[in-house]
């Protein structure tokens, strides 16, 4: 019996930050009470309730914008026709695209070889471009066919913004910086360290594993867990708003999104602003929003 075919489309991902720590949420003039989130709660309890709606609202401007904000992994498989200049085009679905990690080609999904160099794989916004007849490489089952007709084509790219945190406190004239996941990352990209009072941006030289190494030395000391991203600031804004709009509802379903197209299908527990809030957020994030 063969084994079976699987599907290449599942995405996948080191790791699911939020896109805002409490401490973030916290500095930011909200004017909402999170001492009570657990009515009786301790302090932890009341810390880990605001973690937690961070987090659901994280997952809810991902919802919004109809794919993950955060830097993720794909694979975009299937059939493609290869061009009159000999290039097979695959369009991805998912943006910004960051990074394009392997490509695969083959006239049968059984019959796919990896590009053993992508140098002349062209990154395109929403499309990249195979140099199909400068391929150097032999072609499983190819013909004199191939150039002109059809191919199966898998690319594997890095999407989103880079999003992750501190795994260890850093102090000022450090020039490296470790974090949980650099899915995203890549020499020369701009990141920011949010930690309210000592936010700070940096250049990035190079990336070893998790270690980040910077293009100059860190100006302020910052705590394990501060975040590290290059979210835009209109994502995380988005998702300030949201945090409050959750926090403002009486109960874990009084709040349920329509694909935040509208109001909310359950209004009746909503305190004052929160309305107004999802509104808002919808208003940050429709730029990032995918067209489906």
């Amino acid at each position: 019996m063969s084994p079976p075919a699987s599907a290449l489309y599942v995405p996948t991902y080191a790791s699911r930050s939020p896109y805002l720590t409490p401490a973030e949420y916290l500095a930011s003039p909200t004017g909402v009470n999170v001492s009570q989130l657990v009515v009786g709660g301790t302090p932890q309890q009341n810390a880990d309730a605001l973690s937690q709606t961070i987090a659901r609202a994280s997952s809810l401007a991902d919802d919004y914008c109809y794919q993950i904000l955060g830097a993720t992994l794909d694979t975009q498989a299937g059939r493609y026709r290869v061009s009159n200049e000999g290039t097979l085009k695959v369009p991805l679905a998912f943006t910004p695209v960051i990074q394009v990690t392997n490509v695969s080609v083959g006239p049968q999904p059984s019959m796919m070889a990896s590009l053993p160099d992508l140098s002349n794989v062209w990154v395109g916004r929403k499309v990249t471009e195979i140099p199909i007849l400068a391929m150097s490489f032999p072609m499983p089952g190819a013909t004199s066919r191939t150039a002109s007709g059809y191919l199966y084509a898998a690319v594997t790219y890095v999407n989103g913004y880079a999003n992750s945190v501190l795994t260890a406190a850093t102090n000022g004239g450090a020039t490296t910086i470790l974090v949980d996941s650099t899915l995203g990352v890549l020499p020369g990209m701009q990141l920011t360290i949010h930690e309210p009072g000592v936010s700070e941006r940096v250049n990035v030289l190079s990336v070893t594993g998790n270690t980040a190494t910077l293009a100059a030395p860190l100006v302020n000391l910052h705590s394990a867990g501060a975040n590290v991203s290059a979210l835009p600031e209109a994502i995380k804004q988005a998702v300030v708003l949201l945090t409050s709009a959750l926090i403002k509802t009486r109960g874990s379903e009084a709040l349920v999104m329509s694909s935040m197209r509208g109001q909310p299908a359950k209004t009746a527990k909503v305190e004052d602003g929160g309305l107004e809030e999802i509104d808002l957020a919808v208003e940050w994030l429709s730029r990032h929003r995918r067209t489906q």
